[in-house]
């Protein structure tokens, strides 16, 4: 990894998120931003663990930090009302342009989880709107559900590999995180190091955004959270799915309005 390093951003879908780089962030120190609170159906957040990792880390925390449950996103993908997200959109703009960021990091559009998906689109429009006020930022992706671990020849990859101290310190923060945040990710987090080996952590990999559109991806099939949804909908547990081009490929286009509008 070169240096000195750029003024980077991290911003993150759900907290725990930061788990899957905390070799990057310990390494470039960024500031670190998160969409929801993590609550889900539960109603428990766990924003202080994210606080206490990412500063363990070496990362700063900066708003938005947690400001919407996974409830609040859901409905407002659901019902078209996109101002609370572009909201956040304009927050993380300024922070860019405030800071000097060069560099953004946010989850990978994966079709796994649609606030996962928001948070890419959400980093990607914060960087158009800030590069219109002259501040120019390159956004990159991580694989939040998908474990990759396939090298690239690519210059424009970042792939950072952990030595044993590194990989340790970062096992050791995601056992501690999982076991403050309850007893069903603690068991996520000890089942995925027992499954993979702890080898399947050393590498993390960090690739520049697509900015293909929505529709044109998933190879024409269904996303799994549209596919999912419509599960718990013939269950009962849902009134409603959240559908890619129903609902995410309309916020796409109001953020690309979004942008046009910025200042």
């Amino acid at each position: 990894m070169p240096s000195p390093l750029p003024p980077s951003l991290v911003f993150i879908g759900h907290p725990g998120h930061e788990l899957r780089i905390l070799g990057w962030i310990a390494a470039v120190r960024p500031v670190v931003s998160v969409l929801t609170d993590g609550s889900g159906s539960t109603g428990d957040g766990r924003l202080d663990v994210t606080n206490t990792t990412i500063e363990a880390a070496g990362g700063c925390p900066q708003p938005p930090f947690g400001p919407l449950t996974d409830a609040a996103v859901y409905e407002a993908l659901l019902t078209g009302g996109f101002d609370t997200l572009t909201d956040i959109a304009a927050t993380l703009a300024s922070t860019i342009v405030e800071r000097r960021i060069e560099r953004v990091v946010a989850d990978a559009i994966e079709g796994y989880n649609p606030t996962h998906d928001a948070c890419q689109l959400l980093a990607q429009a914060a960087v158009q709107a800030a590069c219109r006020r002259g501040q120019r930022a390159t956004v990159f992706e991580f694989e939040v559900v998908e474990a990759s671990q396939r090298t690239d020849e690519r210059d424009d990859v970042l792939l950072l590999e952990l030595d044993d101290a590194g990989l340790d310190r970062k096992l050791a923060l995601a056992t501690a995180y999982a076991r403050q945040a309850g007893q069903v990710l603690e068991q996520e987090v000890t089942g995925m190091i027992a499954r993979h080996g702890p080898e399947a952590f050393r590498r993390e990999r960090l690739v520049p955004a697509s900015t293909a559109s929505l529709a044109s991806r998933f190879g024409g099939e269904a996303p799994f959270y549209e596919t999912h949804g419509e599960r718990r909908v013939r269950e009962g547990k849902y009134s409603r799915a959240l559908r890619l081009h129903e609902h995410l490929v309309p916020f796409e286009r109001c953020l690309r309005d979004w942008v046009m509008s910025a200042s």
